[in-house]
């Protein structure tokens, strides 16, 4: 008949569940037992007793849980662990009988997955060498037989993902904005001649794509407020409608008088768009290097994203703003946590 003993894990060491079958060549009768003998190299911790323990036919067997050290009784099963020997006994019931005939399988569950009863909660340890191992079946009822147990140390399958952290900048309509929209590029914002005390208004979107376990952060600076070649004259950072904005603290913006450039983020895909922005209504400074700001936040995320912000870049020259080109560099400053 066939007859197997199957780890749930085999490798040098650990505790393992173990799942028993085989036939029984001769009848087990009443007070005879059935013993499996495994080789001293593994272990039975002293905890391991008949809780941990399901035994089966057709059926499965009542085993003794309750009376002392699992002993059977007339209509129980008797379930013993032997740590010195590595021997499990199975006794049966002592009521006269036969319990189990003549080629029947017969199946023993050993560890976490015996459930009939109660719950396992101790495994057998497996040997700290690799090799083939016999577990023998003997006992007092007359029937022999060998089992082999293979410990493997298996094999290690491994792989490295390679790093990716991707920004792309690139040029959108201006979003169905209600003020005068420019055409951007990637690398350039061109809002051209503007009318004084008028909103103007140039969008990118800013495209993240990164594999960084713990995400990403996107923050943006300028070089310097929007100024002349020579440097005599600037355009101001805005201060939003309340005069309160900054770097770092938002506001509405929607008096064109109100004047200076600022920007605000609205998040296209997910949303990882600083809250401060307000899903795209409220309105940051860019932060100034050349006034000693540190750049600022302006997309996050605490997981690997793809993600995409839609920068909105808006201008307003004021009524006294001197004549001329005005510059500023915007950098965008994009780091992976892994």
């Amino acid at each position: 008949m066939d007859r197997s003993d199957t780890l749930s894990d085999s490798r040098p060491g650990v505790g393992a569940n173990q799942t028993i079958l085989f036939g029984i060549t001769m009848s087990i009768e009443a007070s005879e037992r059935l013993e499996l003998t495994w080789p001293l190299a593994f272990a039975f911790p002293p905890d391991l007793d008949c809780g941990d323990v399901d035994v089966a036919t057709g059926t499965q067997f009542m085993l003794s849980t309750t009376s002392t050290a699992c002993a059977a009784t007339a209509t129980t099963w008797g379930v013993e662990f032997m740590s010195d020997t590595r021997v499990f006994r199975l006794t049966a019931p002592s009521t006269a009988g036969t319990y189990v005939a003549t080629g029947t399988q017969i199946t023993i569950t050993i560890g976490l997955n015996a459930s009939s009863q109660q719950t396992g909660t101790t495994q057998i340890v497996n040997p700290a060498s690799t090799g083939t191992y016999t577990v023998s079946v003997g006992g007092n009822f007359a029937g022999t037989g060998n089992m082999l147990v293979s410990i493997n140390a298996g094999v290690t399958v491994s792989a490295t993902v390679a790093e990716n952290l991707a920004l792309t900048v690139s040029s959108v309509a201006a979003d169905g904005a209600t003020v005068s929209a420019i055409a951007t590029a990637p690398t350039s914002v061109p809002f051209g001649t503007v009318s004084l005390n008028t909103f103007y208004i140039g969008c990118q979107d800013l495209v993240v794509s990164t594999n960084a376990g713990n995400g990403y952060a996107l923050t943006t600076q300028e070089s310097s407020a929007m100024r002349t070649a020579n440097g005599l004259y600037t355009i101001p950072d805005t201060t939003c409608d309340g005069g309160t904005c900054s770097e770092s603290v938002a506001g509405a913006w929607t008096n064109a008088a109100k004047n200076g450039l600022g920007h605000t983020c609205a998040n296209q895909v997910n949303h990882d768009c600083s809250s401060a922005y307000s899903g795209g209504t409220n309105f940051l400074q860019f932060a100034n290097i050349a006034g000693g700001e540190i750049a600022q936040p302006v997309m996050s995320s605490s997981t690997n994203a793809t993600a995409t912000g839609r920068i909105k870049f808006r201008l307003s020259a004021g009524l006294a703003q001197p004549a001329g080109a005005y510059t500023t560099l915007i950098t965008y400053i994009i780091t992976g946590t892994y």
